[in-house]
């Protein structure tokens, strides 16, 4: 199976965060060579990277294992999704507060929800509550 999609995401991450590949590994718990076997290609993944990459960039470990080949997505669940909330993870809980709201709404707007209707999110009020 390839890995190349996950060494791919793990070096965006890290540039991402612009850390150096030192400052990834001790924040893994691992050495500089044990990423770099990985990232180069030379050695595959195992439990102790990716508990290591966990560690390192609050994923779950059943992620980084579906970015690397060894397990198909979940029944539910799509690459964008995974994605989006990847990214959400990385949000302050108040903006994760907005951005949830801004999806109810859009919900709502799509008729994908039933809730009580709100009008928009805007960012005078998200300002005011922040």
């Amino acid at each position: 199976m390839t890995q190349q999609r996950l060494v791919e995401w793990i070096e965006a991450e890290r540039k991402r965060r612009g850390w150096s590949l030192r400052r990834l590994a001790r924040e893994a718990g691992l050495t500089p060579a044990q990423i770099s076997e990985v990232l180069s290609g030379h050695s595959r993944p195992g439990i102790r990277f990716y508990l290591g990459m966990w560690r390192a960039l609050h994923v779950s470990v059943d992620y980084l294992l579906q970015l690397a080949g060894e397990l198909p997505p979940g029944p539910d669940e799509n690459p964008t999704l995974q994605e989006l909330i990847q990214l959400a993870r990385r949000l302050p809980a108040e903006v994760q507060a907005e951005v949830y709201r801004y999806c109810v709404w859009r919900s709502q707007e799509a008729g994908a929800i039933d809730v009580p209707s709100r009008a928009a999110p805007d960012r005078a009020e998200s300002a005011t509550t922040a």
